[in-house]
């Protein structure tokens, strides 16, 4: 982002160029959208965007760097090792919110930074959350527990965002927390 800053104009510009390219995105990939397009949706002109961003792929990186620290402050008070489910329930509720940004995250899988940022910070999450409660259980261990929960649950919740079923969110809240409960559960009581 070009302009950084914390006067209401540059902060209502930002969004409403943001918005557009939100709303683009519903209908087209992002390589397929331009400038003019952003511009015209956004009824702005290429000055004021340019003002603003450096081009499409800036305001997309903005969008994901919003939605990265806006989960990952929502989901700094949750406890991983608390089994109520606080955390997954907020990680999905979060996402159905912003179904189009899960979306995006989807459609480049295997490219996408935000989709690594965010692993990467449920699993240090979750190392430290459990090496809290845990101290006993060595880190490796720990992060081999972390590995195969963490790729579950995404496994499953690609496949409710890929298959359109996110109106089910407190079904798969359950199943994620059911599942990862078990594993949790018998893991612990093997180890310790």
């Amino acid at each position: 982002m070009k302009k950084e800053g914390n006067d209401i104009r540059t902060r209502i510009s930002q969004g409403i160029i943001k918005n557009s390219l939100i709303e683009l995105l519903k209908e087209k990939e992002i390589q397929k959208i331009s400038v003019t397009e952003v511009c015209k949706k956004a009824n702005i002109n290429r000055g004021t965007f340019y003002n603003h961003f450096v081009d499409i792929n800036d305001v997309y990186e903005t969008i994901q760097d919003d939605f990265y620290n806006n989960i990952t402050s929502r989901l700094e008070t949750k406890n991983v090792t608390v089994i109520d489910g606080a955390f997954f329930k907020e990680l999905l509720h979060y996402i159905a919110q912003n179904d189009i940004i899960a979306k995006m995250i989807i459609k480049e899988f295997y490219n996408s930074k935000l989709l690594s940022r965010l692993i990467a910070y449920t699993e240090n999450k979750y190392i430290n959350d459990f090496h809290d409660v845990y101290p006993s259980i060595p880190s490796e261990k720990i992060t081999d527990l972390s590995t195969y929960t963490i790729n579950g649950t995404l496994g499953l919740m690609v496949k409710v965002i890929r298959d359109g079923r996110l109106k089910d969110l407190d079904y798969f809240t359950n199943l994620i927390l059911t599942l990862n409960e078990g594993i949790v559960k018998d893991f612990i009581s093997r180890i310790l």
